[in-house]
C-alpha cells in the first residue's frame, strides 16, 4: 500500500515556510527545495497554476497533494476524492483518545 502524505506530517516551521511560498515569496520556495521538501515547493507552485509542478507531484509519489491542488481549483473529482473515507489496514490505524483528532494532540 502506498504511503499517504499529509500536511500534518510537517513541523510548524516548515508549514510556515510553505505558507510564505504560497504567497509567492521565492526565498521560501528555495528554502523548501534546498532543505528536503521539494514536494511542498511543488505543491505551492501547483496551487499557483504551475502544470509542471502538478505533474511532478503525480510522478514523484505525491498524488494526494496534486489532488489537493485540484480541489483548491474547485475540481469536483478531486473534491470527491478528498471526501472519501480512508480505509487503512488495522495495523496502520493510529489509536487516539475518544473525540480527539491528531492536531489536537499537539502539546502547546
Amino acid at each position: 500500500m502506498a504511503e499517504l502524505h499529509s500536511l500534518l506530517d510537517y513541523e510548524p516551521k516548515i508549514i510556515i515556510a510553505w505558507g510564505e511560498s504560497l504567497k509567492g515569496k521565492r526565498k521560501f520556495t528555495d528554502f523548501l527545495m534546498t532543505n528536503g521538501f521539494p514536494e511542498l515547493a511543488a505543491l505551492s507552485n501547483a496551487i499557483n497554476s504551475d502544470l509542471e509542478a502538478l505533474k511532478w507531484l503525480m510522478a514523484n509519489g505525491y498524488p494526494e497533494f496534486a489532488i489537493l491542488s485540484d480541489a483548491i481549483d474547485d475540481e469536483d473529482p478531486a473534491i470527491e476524492w478528498l471526501k472519501r473515507p480512508l480505509r487503512l489496514p488495522i495495523h496502520l490505524r493510529r489509536r487516539l483518545p475518544q473525540g480527539r483528532c491528531r492536531h489536537q494532540m499537539v502539546r502547546r
